[in-house]
């Protein structure tokens, strides 16, 4: 099945405040935070139900190099990612 995406803008800006704090950090380290961003959120529109259930309906990709969680939801054919 395919999934349609919905990015929330409030992921976007979170992601770019990010990339600029980790960039602020050491140079390229910003750019390695949106990849793994971005890598996460293709496994989950790959596999919506890799991850378990966390809370109510919202499940979590856990980034391996960074302290970050990508939290989203499955509705039918729609993964919105919050």
């Amino acid at each position: 099945m395919a999934y349609r995406l919905e990015i929330r803008e409030k992921v976007r800006t979170g992601t770019i405040a990010g990339y600029l704090w980790y960039e602020d950090k050491s140079q390229g380290l910003g750019s390695r935070f949106v990849s793994e961003i971005e890598e996460m959120i293709e496994y989950i529109a790959l596999y919506p139900y890799h991850f378990q259930v966390k809370y109510k309906d919202y499940r979590e990709g856990i980034l391996k190099n960074f302290p970050y969680v990508v939290i989203y939801q499955v509705n039918g054919d729609l993964i919105t990612i919050s």
